[in-house]
């Protein structure tokens, strides 16, 4: 029986597994350095003072209007808007005219 002839091998196939080894090179090349820059960005951004929380979502609260048994210009004011104050706390004192 006469020995079978070999085929020979095309040429491109090295060369594409080249390519696709770039291709492969490049693409992990461009990612670390996509991973690092966005790493070094996160590192670099401005941080809020120690003790303060930042966050998203909704407050309630609820408002409540004060009126006064005599008109009058403020004279003191003892608390500050959004201080906690119980009834009956004294908030601010008023100079009311007196007849």
């Amino acid at each position: 029986m006469p020995a079978p002839e070999t085929l020979p091998v095309p040429a491109a196939a090295p060369a594409r597994r080249k390519r696709w080894r770039t291709i492969l090179a490049l693409a992990l090349l461009l990612g670390g350095a996509g991973a690092g820059g966005y790493a070094w960005w996160r590192a670099h951004q401005a941080r809020l003072p120690e003790g303060i929380v930042s966050g998203n979502g909704r407050i309630e609260a609820q408002e409540i209007d004060i009126d006064t048994k005599f008109a009058g210009r403020v004279l003191e004011r003892d608390v500050d808007e959004g201080d906690m104050v119980t009834a009956g706390e004294v908030v601010a004192r008023m100079d009311t005219p007196r007849s």
